[in-house]
């Protein structure tokens, strides 16, 4: 039975929220204002990152707040419907400005140097990585045996860190 492992590495997860953003005024739920929640969402969804975060995230969730936002809303949309959506976009707002959950594109990672002294520099050259998950690669080894042609070509290479966990071989991925 394997035990908790000390390692000498520590990670620091941060909101990419730009610090230049100021919100707009938070829009009064309690009415009916259906015209003032839209430009809300047009003003929110003009913030910089913002859209590109929540598309990731949820792409059904931003299909409808572009619908809510063209010059014409949409036949047929209700109080309800709308209400729903501002409200789920504030959360997303809140969640991107006071919680630092390593979450698509509302936060990331970065590797900490242990030292004497605490100094922190935060830089805009931030980059997006994207690894597929254990699924996804998966469907691509699933799908690239099926060729031969390309498994013909395919370099093979032994691994000595694997190990067998029920019916599989479990193998972890180089994060180089």
């Amino acid at each position: 039975m394997r035990t908790y492992e000390a390692m000498d590495s520590v990670l620091i997860r941060a909101t990419t929220l730009p610090e230049s953003v100021e919100f707009p005024c938070w829009p009064d739920l309690a009415g009916s204002d259906v015209v003032g929640w839209r430009e809300w969402l047009r003003r929110v969804w003009g913030i910089s990152g913002f859209a590109d975060a929540v598309t990731v995230a949820s792409p059904v969730l931003a299909a409808q707040v572009r619908r809510q936002i063209a010059t014409r809303p949409p036949a047929g949309d209700d109080e309800v419907r709308v209400r729903r959506l501002v409200e789920t976009l504030a959360r997303y707002l809140l969640r991107w400005a006071g919680r630092a959950t390593p979450f698509g594109l509302f936060a990331g990672v970065a590797p900490v140097e242990v030292g004497g002294r605490a100094v922190a520099r935060v830089g805009g050259r931030h980059q997006p990585v994207f690894r597929p998950d254990g699924e996804c690669v998966d469907r691509q080894v699933r799908r690239i045996e099926q060729r031969l042609e390309t498994l013909r070509t395919v370099e093979v290479r032994t691994n000595s860190l694997g190990f067998a966990r029920g019916g599989s071989w479990i193998v972890h991925a180089s994060l180089d």
